[in-house]
C-alpha cells in the first residue's frame, strides 16, 4: 500500500477505486458505488463507522488536482488501518470516535477528468470527439469532466452568478475549466454527491482542492454554527490562511451548495502551494502539513 503513494503519477482512476474497495472490512468499513461518471467510470465512497450524521471528505473534483484525490485516499487508508488494528492516531481512538458519528470518503469525484489529465483526450472514451475540439489544450491541466463541464461550477448555489463571471472571461461552452454546464446538477458526478448527501445528511463537508494553502469556510454571509471554530482549528493545525475565494470562484461550488442546502459547516481546503498541476514530489510534504487537521476534522 505504501508504494501506491510513492508514485502518484502512476495512479489511475481505476487504481484509486480498486484500492478504495480493498479497504472494506465487514459492517464497520464499507465501500459503495455512489454513481458513475459521464464515461461510466465508478465513483466510489468508503464509509467508516456510524452513518449518523457523518463527516464527508471529497477529493478529485478537478482532473489535474491529483493531490486532492490521493490525500483523501491516504486519509481513508490510514483511518481504515487504524480502525482494523485498533490503534490510535495522534492520540485519537478512531474506532471509538467513529462508532458514534462516522466519516465518508469520496476520493475521486471526477474519475474521467482525472484520467484525461493523465492520458489525454483518449481517456474520454465516447466523448473523445468532443474533446478533440480542444486541440491546443494542455490536457495535463484539464479540470473538467468528459463533457467539458467543471464540476465545481455545477452546483446550485449562485449558479447563474458564477456563469456570468465565467462568460465575462470568454468561456461560454464546454471547456477545460470553469464552464459550469447548462443548468445546476447537469452532470452525473454532481448528482452523485448530491444524492449521497441527501441520504446521509452529513454534519460537515470538506472539499479538497489544490493549490494555495488556503481554507474557504463560508458562503457569502452564510456562516453555519460551528464553522468558525472548525475553520480556526484547521488553520492552526495546517498553518493555512482563512480567506474567501475571488469572484469567479465564489459561487456554484460543492462547499457553497452544501452550506446553502444544509446550513452546516462546509469547507474548501486548497492543498499545497505552487502552480497546478503540482509536482508529484510535493505529496509527502502536503500530507505532513494537513494530516493532523484532517484526522481532527473527521471526529469533530
Amino acid at each position: 500500500m505504501n508504494n501506491f503513494f510513492e508514485k502518484p503519477g502512476d495512479v489511475s482512476a481505476l487504481g484509486i477505486n480498486i484500492q478504495l474497495c480493498k479497504l472494506a472490512d465487514g459492517d464497520f468499513i464499507r465501500a459503495r458505488r455512489i454513481g458513475r461518471s459521464v464515461c461510466s467510470r465508478s465513483i466510489n465512497s468508503l464509509e467508516i463507522g456510524s452513518m449518523n450524521c457523518p463527516a464527508v471528505i471529497v477529493g478529485g473534483t478537478h482532473g489535474m488536482e491529483w493531490a486532492s484525490a490521493l490525500i483523501a485516499l491516504k486519509l481513508a487508508v490510514e483511518t481504515a488501518n487504524s480502525v482494523k488494528n485498533k490503534t490510535a492516531v495522534h492520540g485519537i481512538d478512531l474506532r471509538k470516535a467513529l462508532s458514534e458519528r462516522g466519516v465518508v470518503f469520496v476520493p475521486l469525484l471526477n474519475p474521467d477528468g482525472y484520467d484525461i489529465r493523465r492520458e489525454g483526450p483518449g481517456a474520454a472514451l465516447k466523448k473523445t470527439k468532443l474533446l478533440s475540439r480542444f486541440e491546443d489544450a494542455d490536457f495535463k491541466a484539464w479540470q473538467s469532466n468528459a463533457n467539458g463541464v467543471d464540476i465545481n461550477h455545477n452546483f446550485n448555489a449562485g449558479f447563474f452568478k458564477a456563469r456570468k463571471h465565467v462568460r465575462a472571461i470568454g468561456i461560454k461552452g464546454p471547456a477545460p475549466t470553469r464552464h459550469g454546464g447548462r443548468v445546476p446538477f447537469s452532470e452525473p458526478e454532481s448528482r452523485a454527491i448530491r444524492k449521497m448527501c441527501e441520504y446521509l445528511q452529513p454534519r460537515a463537508l470538506y472539499s479538497l482542492h489544490s493549490q494555495g494553502e488556503e481554507i474557504y469556510w463560508r458562503y457569502g454571509k452564510s456562516v453555519p454554527h460551528g464553522s468558525e471554530y472548525i475553520a480556526k482549528l484547521l488553520a492552526n493545525l495546517t498553518r493555512y490562511e482563512l480567506c474567501d475565494p475571488d469572484n469567479i470562484a465564489s459561487h456554484a461550488g460543492l462547499k457553497d451548495w452544501f452550506i446553502k442546502k444544509y446550513d452546516r459547516p462546509g469547507f474548501t481546503i486548497e492543498l499545497g502551494l505552487g502552480k497546478n498541476p503540482l509536482p508529484y514530489q510535493d505529496f509527502g510534504d502536503i500530507w505532513n502539513r494537513v494530516e493532523r487537521a484532517l484526522f481532527a476534522a473527521m471526529v469533530i
